[in-house]
């Protein structure tokens, strides 16, 4: 079974934080237990590898958001020229 977690600090302190899981239904019954004492929030994305595949595809994409959110400040005041121009 494979089972990353994510969201910040702030939600490992207080238990809320978010179990991609991956595995057979009979190992993420036996898991469950144990996850809810850690996380708020508790997915079985599939067979084993899929919570990994998931958490990676997670990680992109926020990676992506991040990068759109600072850089938006740069192109909104104008301090980018064109390369054509």
């Amino acid at each position: 079974m494979d089972a990353p977690v994510d969201r910040p600090r702030r939600e490992a302190v207080t238990g809320e934080r978010l179990v991609i899981a991956g595995g057979s239904l009979e190992d993420m019954a036996a898991a469950r237990p144990w996850f809810e004492t850690m996380a708020s929030t508790i997915v079985h994305a599939g067979p084993l590898s899929s919570g990994l595949q998931l958490k990676l595809i997670n990680n992109c994409m926020a990676m992506r958001e991040n990068s759109i959110a600072e850089s938006s400040p740069v192109v909104a005041c104008g301090c980018l020229q064109p390369c054509w121009a």
